[in-house]
């Protein structure tokens, strides 16, 4: 009922409706959290209970620990996915993959994009954790890129769309060999 109310053309669906469609994804939901949004994502994880880890390593992980991704697996918390998403809806404090494999496989293939060039060759950190990069930038990318963003590691990457007040959703699937991206929108306007 809550998801049903939420497809209304325009209407941005709430936090307790995402979770709610979230939830179906459990146990294999994981979050990329941004410890640099404000609603103290980092000293929630230290008391959370959960797995997780800081995305960068040494000592980057040191100086850049309140402002850094972390992935955290939910397991099958559904009480923590509707924090979680209560606090990150509409503040843009991360996003949401989904995986079947583990941990370390998953924060291994995460890691690959943390840094990048630009067109100077200058090396940039690239915030592909942040729904307002995530909106805008996978929708550009080839069935081929998105394979090797996502790796065998990520099943489906979940975001917001704030422009289209929407949950939205990226995957890549194959199709005679030949990889397909599918980006779609599973709440919100359409």
């Amino acid at each position: 009922m809550v998801a049903e109310e939420a497809r209304k053309v325009g209407e941005r669906p709430s936090a307790a409706a995402v979770a709610a469609v979230l939830g179906a994804r459990l146990p294999r939901l994981y979050a990329v959290l941004d410890a640099a949004r404000p609603w103290g994502a980092l000293s929630w994880l230290r008391g959370a209970g959960l797995p997780y880890q800081c995305l960068f390593d040494g000592q980057k992980a040191v100086e850049l620990a309140e402002e850094a991704p972390y992935l955290v697996y939910l397991g099958d918390r559904r009480d923590t996915l509707e924090l979680v998403t209560e606090r990150v809806w509409e503040d843009f404090g991360g996003i949401f993959l989904e995986s079947r494999v583990p941990f370390y496989e998953v924060r291994r293939q995460l890691r690959r994009f943390l840094l990048v060039q630009d067109e100077d060759r200058q090396v940039l950190f690239f915030r592909w954790y942040d729904p307002r990069v995530a909106a805008p930038f996978l929708p550009t990318l080839s069935a081929k890129q998105i394979r090797t963003v996502f790796g065998q590691a990520i099943d489906a990457y979940l975001y917001e769309n704030d422009d289209e007040a929407a949950l939205e959703q990226a995957t890549v699937g194959d199709e005679d060999g030949t990889p397909v991206v599918a980006i779609s929108t599973l709440m919100g306007s359409n």
